[in-house]
């Protein structure tokens, strides 16, 4: 049926080693240990910084476009947002100790309206900006023959103006332009040369990544996009002597500009925060990946010793069936009636010096029992150390160890010859031929113990 073509989750048969699932080792055994503490350590690493530390991941960039169009950006509140804006003037000593200023210090927009000190306005950042200038009209205070580089004549703007809030912690992240908090700058000009200031404005998006649950959000016109914005930097250039104006008519109204503020919000750049909430199961799947990765590598560095250590094993253990086969004096017979001659004989398989004699009447050879392959001395019986198939792999050692990777590499090129699939494939095509001799006199099925027990059970 097509729906059984379709089943991909039935796993192949598995081959058992030495009748068990695996061959356990002592050194697989420490490596796993070892495998699992660090694991642990990680696992605790990983949830201890879940629990302790933020719930979100948060990603921060900045972009710059100058293919903007400043004029149409400017009319969106979101880009452009009116804010409080308070202007302040501060006369600074040599000791840098900041006092008032004189009523002759007038702050000036850009229509000519005189904008007060400590007053708050309200405005747009591309609207917002303003000159400093020094007026006065019969009680001029200052020597206009005095050297320009006056160190007593420093002077303090400060602008404040309505700031934002963001902590990434909270349920909106970014709260926008507002009174509760109070930002400044503080810009320096002097009284001797004219200050021209160009205060360029930041957008800072702030945006919530949601997956599935953002398409919910969507249909719900839901915002999970946020903005507000910053002074972001600022160009600062000077005179060499102050711009000053005299009235036509009358020397006695002067006019000195201290200082040119212009705003810009030009929308070339901003700043953008992503943030995404983690999840219990995200912190549970890096774990996993790193379990994953960790056992592949502890895997693969056990490799090294059990592809050694295994064909190792697999002879001993072949080589020990055969001792217990001699003691109890079980031969198997050859049946008279096959012609060694009709069956394929594969060379390439067997060399002459491996192949028995065809005589029919001789048994197997089965007496191996003359052989003890944990015998890597003479009179002197000691095992194999692990290390010793670890390092088969890059054959490193002097003469005294020859022996014992000798020992190693036969065994390897054993299981290579005898579990080889055409090497399988050619003994159950002579074993067939075998079992042809007995099918009349022997049930292979019914006379096997296991079979008989399943039996049993079956007609209970």
């Amino acid at each position: 049926m097509l729906v059984r073509q379709l089943d991909l989750l039935s796993a192949p048969p598995q081959i058992y080693f030495l009748q068990k699932k695996t061959n356990k080792t002592l050194f697989g055994g420490i490596l796993f240990i070892i495998y699992i503490f660090i694991m642990l350590n990680i696992t605790v690493v990983y949830l201890l910084d879940y629990i302790l530390k933020g719930k979100y991941d948060i990603r921060y960039s900045l972009y710059k476009n100058f293919t903007y169009n400043e004029e149409e950006y400017n009319k969106n509140e979101d880009l452009n947002p009116h804010l409080n804006f308070t202007i302040n003037i501060k006369k600074l000593s040599q000791n840098l100790e900041r006092s008032e200023v004189g009523r002759q210090f007038y702050i000036i927009d850009l229509y000519g309206n005189e904008i007060e000190r400590n007053k708050t306005y309200s405005s747009t950042c591309s609207n917002m900006s303003f000159s400093v200038v020094y007026a006065c009209f019969l009680d001029c205070d200052w020597d206009f023959n005095k050297d320009i580089n006056d160190t007593n004549a420093g002077y303090v703007l400060n602008i404040s103006y309505s700031g934002y809030k963001i902590n990434h912690q909270d349920k909106i992240p970014l709260e926008k332009n507002n009174d509760k908090y109070t930002f400044y700058k503080e810009f320096f000009f002097s009284f001797n040369r004219s200050t021209f200031l160009n205060i360029y404005w930041e957008v800072i998006k702030y945006k919530e990544e949601k997956g599935l649950a953002g398409l919910i959000d969507k249909l719900l016109d839901k915002k999970n996009e946020f903005t507000s914005i910053d002074i972001g930097s600022y160009e600062q250039s000077y005179t060499e002597r102050p711009i000053e104006e005299a009235d036509p008519e009358s020397s006695l109204l002067i006019i000195r500009g201290l200082a040119f503020i212009r705003m810009i919000n030009n929308h070339n750049h901003y700043a953008e925060y992503i943030r995404s909430k983690k999840s219990i199961l995200d912190v549970l799947a890096n774990i996993g990946a790193l379990f994953s990765t960790l056992f592949s590598v502890f895997t693969f560095i056990f490799s090294f010793y059990s592809i050694n250590f295994d064909n190792y094993k697999l002879v001993k253990e072949v080589l020990s069936t055969s001792k217990l086969l001699k003691k109890e004096n079980k031969k198997l017979f050859r049946s008279k009636s096959i012609n060694f001659e009709d069956i394929p004989f594969n060379k390439k398989l067997y060399e002459k010096d491996d192949i028995t004699s065809n005589d029919s009447n001789k048994t197997f050879p089965t007496n191996f029992g003359d052989i003890d392959i944990s015998k890597t001395e003479k009179n002197n019986s000691k095992r194999i150390k692990f290390i010793y198939f670890i390092l088969d792999n890059f054959y490193c050692g002097g003469k005294n160890t020859k022996k014992k990777f000798d020992i190693i590499n036969i065994c390897n090129k054993i299981l290579s010859k005898y579990i080889s699939i055409d090497a399988i494939l050619y003994n159950q095509i002579v074993f067939e031929s075998f079992l042809k001799e007995y099918t009349d006199n022997f049930d292979i099925i019914k006379d096997n113990i296991l079979f008989r027990k399943l039996k049993l059970l079956i007609d209970k």
